[in-house]
């Protein structure tokens, strides 16, 4: 994450275009994609899912989601990674202990959370709890 943040600090526009651009971006059009199947996914009493998002950064800090992956591997077969899967395992590990139950141990129908997005490194994504729409 330090290279590609040093690259683009290299490039036209300078340094922070991760932090203005492409990290805010990429925050968007998770919650965006999620909210699309919020309703389609199926609440089990104490377990979460993790999803795994690709996206493609174009020449101009466009910032293109490719794919999500409902079971992304968490192989470490690369020094990156290695890293990277340790950091979002940490991170999803905050992101679901700072969700607390109601006073009688269960969420409420209003703040279940049906969706979470977890942290990719460098603290792309923070907790996001997605909720059902009323029916």
């Amino acid at each position: 994450m330090d290279d590609f943040k040093a690259f683009l600090a290299s490039g036209e526009g300078g340094a922070g275009r991760w932090e203005r651009r492409i990290q805010p971006a990429m925050r968007r059009i998770v919650v965006a994609a999620m909210k699309t199947v919020v309703d389609s996914v199926h609440h089990r009493k104490g377990s979460f899912e993790m999803y795994g998002c690709d996206f493609m950064v174009d020449d101009t800090c466009g910032t293109w989601l490719i794919e999500v992956n409902a079971s992304p591997s968490m192989e470490h077969s690369t020094p990156i990674t290695t890293r990277l899967c340790q950091a979002v395992l940490e991170d999803l590990c905050k992101v679901r202990s700072s969700q607390s139950p109601n006073a009688r141990g269960r969420y409420g129908s209003e703040r279940r959370p049906v969706a979470t997005t977890s942290a990719l490194s460098g603290g792309c994504m923070q907790g996001c709890v997605l909720r059902r729409r009323p029916h």
